[in-house]
């Protein structure tokens, strides 16, 4: 097997769009969490008659860091979106930034499949995923179980489950970020770990608009 070192931060991210193991969607719109596996991959979603949560992931190979939202199934996120709020400056977030390289596995190019192109135009270098350079499973796995300290899957005092629609656990995300970043147990914080890796000379930069980031995708087919 291949291996890969970055030296500072934003210079290899990694981005993942995973259909969640666990959790899916009821009718009612509420998260629900299924203790054995979906057999469900971007790749045969389609098939599928539940509605899943899909989640979209980019990590900062430097550091360990990452940015993550999630949707369900019936409404994905367009790919365009999701990188600007992952690279705009947030308040919430230490991640800002366009990286120099971007690792996009087979199956988000076939989701997507202007993404290699688009963010070749905006001035990054594609890199074909590998044994080597893999990301993003642990942090899946990570990001679910970070979901049942917002209570999507834990129970209150009472043995219920609490009820939560995708709205209250993207609302909720500022809480698990600082939770998942902020300390740790083992080493440095990633936060600091991903804010050490920029240099006081080293240049960020932060897309525009989300508008101009549309624009750029959408013109790739004309």
């Amino acid at each position: 097997m291949n291996s890969y070192q970055s030296n500072y931060s934003n210079e290899v991210h990694q981005l993942v769009v995973s259909v969640s193991k666990h959790y899916f969607l009821t009718k009612k719109g509420i998260m629900k969490y299924q203790k054995k596996p979906f057999d469900v991959r971007i790749e045969n979603l389609h098939n599928s008659h539940k509605t899943h949560i899909v989640h979209y992931l980019i990590r900062d190979h430097f550091s360990g860091l990452f940015y993550a939202e999630l949707c369900d199934s019936n409404s994905l996120v367009p790919i365009h979106d999701f990188l600007y709020r992952a690279w705009q400056k947030k308040s919430y977030h230490p991640m800002v930034g366009i990286p120099v390289f971007l690792t996009i596995p087979k199956n988000t190019q076939g989701l997507y499949p202007n993404l290699v192109q688009f963010v070749e135009k905006i001035g990054i270098t594609y890199i074909k995923v590998t044994s080597g350079f893999q990301g993003g499973v642990r942090d899946i796995r990570t990001w679910e179980n970070e979901l049942k300290w917002c209570g999507v899957d834990f129970a209150n005092p009472f043995g219920q489950q609490r009820e939560a629609t995708i709205q209250q656990a993207q609302d909720d995300m500022p809480q698990m970020f600082n939770r998942l970043f902020e300390s740790s147990y083992i080493g440095p914080a990633k936060k600091d770990v991903y804010l050490s890796g920029i240099s006081s000379d080293q240049k960020i930069f932060v897309p525009k608009s989300m508008g101009d980031f549309k624009k750029i995708y959408m013109d790739i087919d004309k």
